[in-house]
């Protein structure tokens, strides 16, 4: 079996979506719940959060986002999650936002497409610092899903 799922790991979620398709929204495997039931979802995430504690685990998977909203329980999600909303669903933030992105857009992308259309040119992007760290950093903790610590 584990050859069969390590030559069909870039499947993983294709499979964990069918197995819970075939199996009426939820599915146990040992110590692990998994659902795709919207009402069981929205009670572990938001009704009532505070009885399913993430756990060493998840905040060891997870510790390279810090102690914010992901690794976070309870009253203090909630006040994290509070703070973060209002932020981000700001009038003047999500101005800024647009006002900034639209900026970006129309002075550094078009141009650059436009210009390349002209000439007839092929275009490769290349990574960017950023991108490369948000890559690295779920390649870790892919790597912790995958490979057990004791490995």
């Amino acid at each position: 079996m584990t050859p069969h799922v390590f030559a069909h790991i870039h499947q993983v979620h294709d499979r964990i979506a069918e197995i819970l398709s075939e199996s009426g929204s939820n599915f146990f495997l040992k110590d692990f719940f998994l659902t795709a039931n919207p009402s069981n979802i929205n009670h572990i995430l938001s009704v009532h959060s505070e009885r399913y504690p993430k756990g060493p685990d998840f905040k060891y998977i997870f510790d390279i986002l810090g102690d914010e909203i992901f690794n976070s329980d309870s009253d203090v999600w909630k006040e994290r999650r509070k703070t973060t909303h209002s932020l981000v669903s700001h009038e003047s933030f999500l101005q800024f936002l647009e006002k900034i992105t639209l900026k970006k857009v129309m002075e550094g992308l078009v141009p650059m497409l436009e210009s390349a259309c002209e000439n007839g040119l092929s275009l490769e992007f290349p990574q960017v610092p950023f991108s490369k760290a948000v890559n690295e950093a779920k390649e870790v903790i892919l790597l912790r899903h995958v490979f057990p610590k004791m490995l």
